[in-house]
């Protein structure tokens, strides 16, 4: 191992890099012919090391090597901080690739257990099952597994979804797919990918790739190649280049090459968790302002859907979210601004940051950093943060309250077009960002809010504009959901959620809610490039 090159790479990279070398050294033992793969094969061919995005690494073995790789772990991994990940150690784990992970510094405490996986490092084992002589053999095993892979990430239909607009016949397909599943999916496939037990000419990665880079032929594997990847030598596949455009086009140069980074990726899990134990002070000092004065607030989205499945944040999940009636969030507003620790913590809204892009109320972390790359030169603080939503009275009539939830975020998207007509990568639709921003933020705010609290008679009809189903049926925009509240464990901690929860839960993710997503999604979709906790939470440590 070039531990001079791992010194230099963000903690992430060289871990992986380190189970890439333990894996080696097995393989080396046991003579199992593997190859680098998917991104980890680009990241060679155009680097000789990691894409700049990239952080974890693929790896390629063929089946029946593959399960004897599991079986010489039981001794080989004796004594060692690294572990297996599979389909038959871990919850919704149900894929055919397995991991080789190793222990982080974090700890989420008694019961919490199985979610700490998601916060350790890895690299993924991903087999190729022998798959005929012909490709239309391959392709035949090929639409079976994509088949399952649909039925596998399918999901149902949540209530309101549908009158969205927004991607129907995706949803509708989705659905028709869930209705497919059965207990025993994933043996079933297996038996078909185990269909060839003998070398054949062909083999089948299982892979999300849309065309034919999932068949290649065995004879890339047996007769693969050296090649150079962080300052070391490391096998890939005979022709990589081929492999490659087969897998991701002739473009995938220009297309992979300037990918968003994400620093949660590259530094690893590690600061995924401080960002969160951040996050949770944060909301321990709202909670406690809060009941001190009489404020009601409720854990809302995936917060609240964290609590419920996971006691605490969903092991992905990078931010937190909190809703009050609207009254309410006046009041905290004023309280807060006397009684939090300024020291400590910074209330943003469009009153104290000139470059404000938001209509709601953040709470941020002093002295720390959570930026997404340029806009560094801003007049916003650029701290932690923690997301206050408001919820205002909405009309009783469907028609005016469908005009209102329309027209605010209408100028809720004008009020945060200045950021888009620099950020947004659609050429369309940053000229169309750049057409609004011809209208201050200060000013599309202004007329947000003058619609958004047309309403002011407290009403049982209410409005959220920071969400999509946002119809009068969900249980979101009734007043009895934040009138009539209960304690909630989050993190160790008690919070206030809905009495309503469950009913809450299925309206926004269906009844399915407890179902964890595809594997894909499994990852922190909010952390910025630019990444800086300074030295809070330095242990990553949970205290019940």
């Amino acid at each position: 191992m070039n531990s001079e090159a791992n010194k230099q790479l963000p903690l992430a990279q060289a871990t992986s890099l380190e189970l890439l070398d333990f894996f080696v050294g097995i393989s080396e033992k046991y003579n199992f012919k593997y190859v680098l793969g998917k991104e980890t094969a680009m990241g060679l061919q155009m680097h000789k090391g990691f894409m700049p995005w990239a952080a974890s690494i693929s790896i390629i073995l063929l089946y029946d090597q593959l399960v004897e790789f599991i079986n010489v772990c039981e001794h080989e991994l004796k004594g060692t901080p690294y572990y297996l990940i599979t389909h038959h150690n871990t919850e919704q784990f149900d894929d055919y690739f397995i991991r080789l992970a190793k222990r982080s510094r974090v700890k989420l405490g008694v019961g919490r257990e199985k979610d700490e996986k998601y916060y350790d490092y890895y690299v993924d084992i991903i087999p190729g099952f022998y798959a005929g002589n012909t490709r239309n053999e391959c392709r035949k095993i090929r639409r079976v597994y994509k088949k399952y892979e649909k039925i596998l990430n399918s999901h149902l239909l949540s209530p309101g979804s549908l009158k969205t607009g927004r991607r129907i016949i995706r949803k509708l397909i989705s659905a028709y797919y869930h209705k497919k599943k059965r207990p025993d999916d994933y043996e079933r496939v297996l038996s078909t990918l185990q269909k060839h037990d003998k070398p054949t000419k062909y083999i089948f990665i299982p892979s999300n790739s849309k065309d034919e880079g999932s068949i290649i032929q065995t004879r890339q594997i047996t007769e693969r190649k050296l090649y150079e990847f962080e300052g070391n030598q490391y096998y890939s596949f005979f022709d990589i280049e081929e492999y490659l455009i087969k897998l991701y086009g002739r473009k995938y140069k220009v297309k992979y090459y300037e990918q968003p980074i994400n620093r949660a990726i590259l530094e690893g899990p590690e600061i995924l968790r401080r960002v969160q134990l951040i996050q949770l002070d944060m909301l321990i000092e709202l909670d406690k302002i809060c009941r001190k004065h009489g404020i009601k607030y409720v854990l809302g989205a995936g917060t609240l859907l964290g609590a419920v499945r996971h006691k605490g944040f969903i092991p992905w999940d990078d931010d937190i979210d909190v809703f009050m009636l609207y009254d309410h969030y006046k009041k905290f507003i004023s309280v807060a601004e006397k009684k939090l620790d300024r020291s400590k913590y910074f209330i943003k809204t469009q009153e104290t940051d000139k470059d404000c892009n938001l209509t709601f109320l953040q709470i941020k972390r002093n002295n720390t950093k959570y930026l997404r790359e340029g806009r560094e030169h801003l007049s916003t603080h650029p701290g932690v943060y923690i997301d206050i939503f408001p919820i205002f009275n909405a009309p009783a009539s469907r028609l005016l309250h469908f005009f209102q939830d329309r027209t605010c975020k209408f100028f809720k998207t004008m009020t945060w077009a200045h950021l888009g007509a620099e950020s947004e990568r659609n050429i369309i639709k940053r000229q169309c960002y750049r057409l609004l921003a011809k209208t201050s933020n200060k000013t599309a705010f202004r007329c947000f809010m003058r619609f958004a609290n047309k309403v002011k008679k407290p009403s049982s009809e209410l409005t959220c504009f920071y969400i999509m189903k946002n119809f009068k049926e969900n249980p979101g925009n009734h007043r009895s959901t934040y009138d009539n509240i209960i304690e909630i464990e989050f993190e160790g901690h008690r919070f206030y959620a809905t009495e309503y929860w469950d009913s809450y839960l299925k309206y926004t993710y269906s009844k399915d809610y407890m179902s964890y997503p595809a594997m894909a999604d499994r990852i922190p979709k909010h952390m910025p490039a630019i990444v800086d906790v300074a030295d809070l939470f330095p242990n990553i440590t949970f205290d019940e």
